[in-house]
């Protein structure tokens, strides 16, 4: 069930002169229903480690590094943060339209094939959720409906897609179980894509790894007005050690009426005696880190970004991620 999402990100920068932030505007009220946890709900302890080593490998000095990371955080009704570390411990939280969160670390003066970590460190709980679909009637947002980048919901790909796929449907709940068989039964899992393919071409192809299930299972919903997002995470455990096309993961949560946000994988749904499993329920296993596709505040990139500038000799700033998550007994 190996999966990555798009490479672990950089961004060189030219010598630029110090540079704002732009400020993320504050979103709007959301349309959506929140849902509460459910503390009777299976649930597992993590322990969730990120490190990211920043290596300056040419000859001159990097005056500023600027990383952004996201944070894992609340989102109920599937995981609840107990306690964060960021290692440096002087960083700014900012936010985006979705709601995500991240630190921006801020590191002077790296020298010339001098090297240095970013930590974040956690203790999350993930909850088992289950969405109850017995009611599927009522009006839908128009939110999280419209195309974007590799989300092509008004490609006529799609459109005849899911026109065909939706042929004899009752209800929204109906047509996103047509749309997740359909995945699940044809795409083939290919591996590690170490670029981005979209729906359109997912749906040329039928192949592509978990980035490519989500982004067309995304797309077939939203062609039909079924408000749908990209989910993007980790996945337990490194008890014998760290495999990134095992622990980073791309799924997706659909918004049906009566039922909320439901989750679905269908890259893990492609294996018939787990279809079931992860339709519109998900094991306490999927750690979340964002929503959301292309990114602003990660430049499209996926969990980091990084800008770097020098002042006088042009040097290259290279990084290395890994992830430790283990059980908790906490």
């Amino acid at each position: 069930m190996a999966c990555s999402s798009l490479g672990s990100i950089q961004q060189t920068q030219t010598p630029l002169p110090d540079t704002q932030i732009p400020e993320t505007a504050a979103p709007s009220p959301s349309p959506f229903i929140t849902q509460a946890f459910d503390d009777s709900s299976v649930s597992v302890n993590y322990e969730v480690k990120q490190t990211i080593r920043f290596a300056n490998e040419g000859t001159g000095e990097v005056s500023r590094l600027l990383v952004t990371a996201a944070l894992i955080q609340d989102m109920p009704p599937s995981q609840k943060v107990i306690d964060i570390q960021v290692a440096p411990s002087t960083y700014s939280l900012v936010g985006d339209e979705y709601g995500n969160s991240y630190a921006q670390i801020e590191i002077s003066n790296l020298a010339s094939q001098q090297s240095v970590n970013v930590e974040i460190t956690y203790q999350v709980r993930v909850y088992e959720v289950s969405t109850k679909l017995d009611e599927c009637v009522g009006k839908l947002p128009s939110d999280l409906t419209s195309p974007e980048r590799y989300i092509e919901s008004n490609s006529r790909q799609i459109l005849d897609l899911s026109s065909m796929l939706t042929q004899g449907t009752g209800t929204a709940c109906d047509e996103t179980r047509a749309f997740y068989d359909y995945v699940t039964e044809n795409m083939t899992y290919s591996g590690y894509n170490p670029g981005d393919a979209g729906a359109r071409q997912a749906a040329l192809t039928l192949s592509g790894d978990c980035t490519e299930f989500s982004d067309l299972l995304v797309a077939l919903n939203r062609s039909v007005g079924i408000p749908a997002r990209f989910m993007e995470g980790v996945m337990c455990c490194t008890d014998f050690g760290y495999d990134e096309g095992q622990i980073k993961h791309n799924w997706v949560e659909v918004y049906l009426p009566g039922a909320g946000w439901s989750p679905i994988d269908p890259t893990w749904g492609r294996f018939p005696d787990r279809r079931e499993e992860y339709f519109a329920h998900m094991t306490p296993d999927h750690i979340i880190i964002t929503t959301g596709r292309n990114l602003s505040m990660l430049m499209g990139y996926h969990y980091y970004a990084y800008r770097y500038w020098w002042d006088a000799e042009p040097t290259n700033i290279s990084s290395v991620e890994t992830w430790s998550i283990l059980k908790s007994s906490q």
